[in-house]
């Protein structure tokens, strides 16, 4: 009994030397009114935000580009408006949950408590997913960096009160991580997609993180009311809305970069994770180098890095300098950073240094194995080494601020690669455009990164230029393909009207001649130029229909009548419509020469079936006719085949198959690169430039709008099937470098 006690007494050294010891119930009682005080104000704060947040994601929605993700933030916000207190609810339940359970296992054991032990339950959301992981680790760094100074002081009082000196940062049951967390465990209950979670977790990120610091201030300043650990003074002072990730032009709060610099940090702390770990360190550096760098020191790096671009090191050539292949410098073909470092050529004067050139390392490795980049333009991006090098040391930013200068140019000389080759007047223009904007950096960048923004600028305003120039070109592949399409299509929809207009009826031949002559083509030319909702289409398939009543034997003196005032319109119809097609007076005449003999035998052969009916002498009945129809639709020689038996696809071996290969087909949009695998081996890179809004038929082109291929939705979702194409990732090229690079250091660090 007398060791349990002794164990649940807070040791006194952990605390202010007047402050008398606290028995575990009372430091828990503490906890538990921190925690009560926390999550009652992070609920208060994320309410009273919801109008923002809906508003955000309206917004959101309607600068969406794709229906998808427009449909995404429709319904984050549908979650939000009609399940935002249930939300709410569900973050505080959780929440106390997981502080309780990592205070019982820290207090129970007076043992460091494991990281799997912050939440058993909330251990059960898919933190091995990447992409979660992923949104998880920025939102939980937006929120660790706007309270940097509260957190670092509440990490310590509560490391006293567990009696744990590791529950600091991602493991204090008040920080960052376990706010996010809990709020993630909160959209589980909803039973929220995985997709709609991420969105909720991004707006819950940026709408508390104004509000956090004074939360964490204020648990400083209760805990120092007890007198824990009052001698600390960080995190206390009163909260002045400091300015937080400002851009250095406007001063204006930029909401990507809260998670800038920490991704940085991020990436670091892996790295250092995974050199500890191999037990080298990873890197060797003089005895005695600083973990930080001085300003002074930060200037000589930058100024031998400048000196190296310039192809010097001190006063000497690079040629001079023995252990380095002064060729590689120059072709840009292969990673030179490492083999920087290793030959001396750049003075390290921090491990920060040493770990900046290890990240720049990786991300250019991931760049050399993009095999959307052709090599001879991915060497032109290895000439930016060194400058992409210095930007990193000079602004850690670059690495998750996707509007950085330097990154975007990246990006967009990345994506202006894909698809380029060697011959073409565009081709050719583009190449000496990107080696002219690599010798500019080259030759006149230093320390100032506005001339990535200048040349930035400049190629953007290239693309623009040679865009507009293709738009023309591909606007009549589509313009072409559109009236093929119409035209096919009007084949089969005429055919299908002729057979329904005339089925069950005994036609004249020169009637039926004329339909699916003249009159077909009629049809057709006005399906095509105007639509079938045109007035056009529907009062020449009324024509049609009155021609093809008006031959039939007339019965009786009501039918004659008709036939006798439907006849001037109908012959005025007849010859606008032939008219519209130019067919020749010679033709249209002989028509309405036939078309008057049709008439009268019609008229006289009513009579004639009168008489007969009359005189009771008619012993055929129009079983007759209706034997003679059913042949000819069944497929008489003379007779147009259905319209069902038609196929039009491009490919009839291709079947719509509803699955995902299908739903990526449909989710592509303009802009979108695919390579398509061809039988001998070789691949063609081509750009989706338009879709047909009629059949669903892609029409894709290269990186000038020419060598246009077609294909329809079903044979592209075959290709997708059986990995005969394949989607190029559309991600920015540096975007899907850093992402891939914290994935792995992450993968290894498990």
């Amino acid at each position: 009994m007398t060791d349990t006690l002794q164990r649940n007494v807070v040791n006194i050294n952990q605390f202010d030397r007047s402050r008398r010891t606290l028995t575990a119930a009372e430091a828990l009682e503490l906890l538990h009114a921190c925690r009560d005080q926390a999550i009652e104000a992070i609920c208060h704060a994320w309410q009273g935000k919801n109008t923002q947040v809906e508003d955000s994601l309206l917004a959101n929605a309607d600068q969406s580009p794709t229906l998808e993700t427009r449909n995404l933030y429709y319904a984050a916000q549908g979650i939000v408006h009609n399940r935002g207190d249930a939300l709410t609810l569900a973050l505080r339940k959780h929440f106390i949950e997981s502080f309780d359970s990592r205070t019982r296992a820290t207090g129970s054991s007076g043992k460091e408590a494991k990281p799997g032990m912050l939440s058993m339950e909330l251990a059960l959301v898919d933190e091995e997913d990447f992409e979660q992981s992923l949104a998880l680790s920025k939102a939980a760094a937006r929120l660790r960096f706007d309270s940097v100074e509260e957190l670092a002081a509440l990490d310590q009082r509560v490391s006293a009160l567990l009696q744990d000196p590791q529950a600091r940062d991602e493991r204090n049951p008040l920080g960052a991580k376990a706010i996010c967390l809990a709020f993630l465990a909160a959209c589980e209950q909803l039973e929220v997609s995985s997709q709609i979670k991420l969105v909720l977790l991004q707006q819950f990120g940026q709408r508390i993180a104004s509000d956090l610091p004074k939360i964490y201030q204020r648990l400083n300043q209760f805990l120092v009311s007890k007198d824990i650990l009052p001698s600390i003074r960080v995190g206390l002072a009163e909260h002045k809305n400091r300015p937080r990730h400002t851009s250095a032009k406007t001063d204006a709060v930029e909401p990507e970069s809260a998670d800038q610099q920490d991704t940085f940090a991020l990436l670091l702390q892996q790295l250092i994770g995974k050199a500890a770990a191999s037990g080298s360190g990873g890197i060797s550096l003089p005895q005695g180098t600083a973990t930080t760098a001085s300003p002074a020191s930060v200037a000589n790096l930058i100024n031998s890095l400048t000196q190296l671009q310039h192809g010097v090191v001190g006063s000497a050539p690079v040629s001079t300098v023995s252990g380095f292949d002064t060729g590689l410098l120059q072709s840009g073909s292969v990673n030179i950073l490492r083999d920087i470092r290793t030959a001396g050529l750049v003075n390290m004067n921090s491990q920060v240094d040493a770990f900046t050139i290890d990240i720049v390392a990786m991300l250019f490795d991931y760049i050399f194995d993009d095999r959307t980049i052709p090599d001879k333009l991915k060497a032109l991006i290895g000439r930016l080494q060194i400058p992409v090098l210095k930007v990193a040391m000079l602004d850690k930013q670059f690495f998750s601020k996707k509007s950085h200068p330097a990154r975007r140019l990246l990006d967009e000389i990345a994506a202006a690669s894909i698809g380029w080759h060697e011959t073409g007047e565009y081709n050719t223009r583009l190449f000496d455009k990107l080696d002219s904007i690599v010798q500019s950096i080259l030759a006149d960048f230093s320390e100032d990164v506005e001339i990535f923004a200048t040349l930035l600028d400049d190629l953007l305003d290239f693309l623009a230029a040679h865009q507009s120039q293709t738009e023309s070109a591909i606007e009549q592949s589509a313009q072409n393909m559109e009236a093929a399409e119409r035209a096919e299509i009007a084949k089969v929809v005429v055919a299908d009207e002729i057979r329904r207009a005339s089925e069950g009826v005994q036609l004249p031949d020169a009637i039926r001649e004329f339909l699916d002559g003249p009159w077909q083509q009629v049809l057709s030319h006005t399906f095509t130029d105007q639509g079938e909702q045109s007035q056009a289409w529907q009062t020449n398939l009324k024509t049609m229909q009155d021609l093809v009543w008006s031959v039939t034997p007339k019965r009786n003196t009501e039918d004659r009548l008709s036939l006798v005032v439907m006849l001037p319109d109908l012959l005025k119809h007849l010859r606008e419509g032939m008219n519209s097609i130019q067919l020749d007076p010679k033709e249209r005449e002989i028509v309405f020469s036939r078309l008057v003999t049709c008439h009268a035998s019609a008229v006289k052969a009513g009579l004639q079936l009168q008489q007969e009916l009359h005189a009771g002498e008619l012993h055929v009945p129009a079983v007759t006719v209706s034997e003679d129809a059913n042949i000819a639709a069944a497929g008489a020689t003379d007779a147009p085949a259905p319209a069902a038996a038609e196929r039009f696809d491009l490919d009839a071996a291709d079947d719509m198959i509803d699955d995902e290969y299908t739903d990526l087909a449909r989710s592509l949009k303009k802009g979108d690169w695919l390579e398509f695998y061809n039988d001998d081996g070789s691949i063609r890179v081509a750009r989706l430039s338009w879709v047909s809004s009629m059949r669903g038929i892609y029409l894709f082109t290269n990186n000038e709008g020419m060598d246009a291929l077609t294909i329809a939705l079903s044979r592209l979702a075959a290709r997708l099937r059986a990995k005969e194409a394949h989607v190029v990732q559309a991600a920015p090229l540096t975007e899907r470098a850093v992402e891939k690079l914290i994935h792995k250091l992450q993968n290894n660090a498990a």
